[in-house]
């Protein structure tokens, strides 16, 4: 009697992808920093060391054998390269300790950019924008 033949990760993640049965659920872990902390790098060195990221990755991948594997380690990286600062610290993930924009903006309007509009209207349709998103 023949075995059946193992379905691979590819073909479980399409199946799923389809709609379609295959021989289980795929598995997706988001592992973010767990990963770079599971041979003993500090988050910080996980986050920092692009060396250190690559092997940790690899090693959570072989260990665990995810059907999907994403290759990154902090949302954070993408607020300091724009300028915030970012706290790392040994084993907690890194948080945004100061924005870029720290304080209050005026964003005009397309109404207030028009040439036809006066100072005084112009001052009048512009928002207020905070770090935080919120419009006054």
């Amino acid at each position: 009697m023949d075995q059946p033949r193992e379905v691979t990760p590819r073909e479980r993640v399409v199946a799923a992808y389809k709609g379609q049965r295959a021989d289980r659920v795929p598995a997706y872990p988001i592992a973010g920093s767990f990963a770079g902390c599971l041979d003993g790098p500090s988050i910080e060195e996980y986050c920092t060391n692009p060396k250190k990221a690559v092997k940790a990755m690899i090693n959570y991948d072989e260990r665990y054998q995810p059907d999907i594997m994403i290759a990154f380690n902090d949302l954070a990286k993408e607020a300091e390269a724009v300028g915030c600062r970012v706290k790392y610290s040994d084993y907690v993930v890194p948080s945004i300790d100061q924005h870029v924009l720290q304080e209050r903006l005026e964003v005009p309007t397309r109404s207030s950019t028009s040439t036809s509009s006066t100072a005084s209207s112009r001052s009048a349709t512009r928002r207020t924008w905070w770090p935080s998103a919120t419009w006054t």
